[in-house]
């Protein structure tokens, strides 16, 4: 597994230069120098795209300059709430300028290791997660269930290999398990409430006896049909699927994700 920050979007530049210009009115030519050239003016993936595209020697100058800013603002900033947020601003910005300054380690573990790395994508069914949209915003997005019961295929040296969210199909196994056994103790008891019924009908026809065991014979029937629907509904939904297979051999497609 690999590590990973966000970007440092062009509002945490403007409150910190912003929060400059309030406070050290002097320092703020100084601060828009060394904040010339990372802060963002584009989408994260097109700034992202083109910044790590950038030169080596050129990220780490502008690590440098991020770094300076953040050591004059500590050396002029009072104790206070804002100065506490213009520096955690400014912290994260550095941060992100060093943690670009270095090359990625996808390419640095591919040098070292040449074909025998592979990288591998992993994804998820559920759940929800903060990510940037299309439109540069972070906003919060919600994984559908169900929407992904197999990842990606995988080509790897001739072998096309599915990978499938172990615990999710554990814990399918043992709802169906589960509603079989359910669904075998109502069959049970509305065959238990027939005999009943009827041995009271015969016995005494129109009794409370016979009405009360058609009741229940009514209440059992009805909840082993619901049971038995909702176990058609999970086979429909998890219907059996091949955890890999075999690929041929002229496949030669290979997804990676960058570690």
């Amino acid at each position: 597994m690999g590590d990973d920050l966000g970007w440092a979007g062009p509002e945490l530049y403007d409150k910190v230069t912003d929060h400059v210009a309030r406070t050290h009115p002097d320092l703020l030519a100084r601060f828009t120098e060394l904040y010339r050239g990372p802060r963002p003016t584009m989408s994260l993936r097109a700034y992202m795209e083109q910044y790590m595209n950038r030169p080596l020697a050129e990220r780490r100058e502008v690590a440098a300059r991020t770094g300076k800013a953040l050591e004059l603002l500590r050396e002029r900033s009072p104790q206070g709430t804002a100065v506490y947020w213009a520096l955690q601003h400014a912290t994260v910005i550095d941060q992100v300028a060093r943690f670009c300054s270095f090359r990625t380690q996808g390419a640095f573990l591919r040098d070292r290791l040449g074909r025998a790395y592979v990288s591998v994508g992993f994804t998820f069914d559920q759940g929800s997660f903060n990510s940037t949209a299309p439109d540069g915003k972070v906003r919060r997005f919600t994984s559908v269930p169900g929407r992904e019961r197999l990842g990606d295929g995988v080509a790897y040296r001739g072998t096309c290999v599915a990978m499938a969210p172990e615990t999710d199909h554990a814990e399918s196994v043992r709802a169906l398990r589960q509603l079989r056994r359910i669904r075998t103790f109502y069959a049970g008891g509305a065959a238990l409430w027939a005999v009943s019924a009827a041995s009271a009908g015969w016995a005494a026809p129109g009794s409370r006896q016979m009405w009360v065991a058609v009741v229940f014979l009514g209440v059992f029937t009805a909840l082993l049909s619901m049971t038995s629907l909702w176990l058609w509904r999970q086979h429909a939904a998890h219907p059996a699927e091949p955890a890999h297979h075999a690929a041929p051999r002229k496949m030669s497609w290979r997804r990676q994700a960058n570690a």
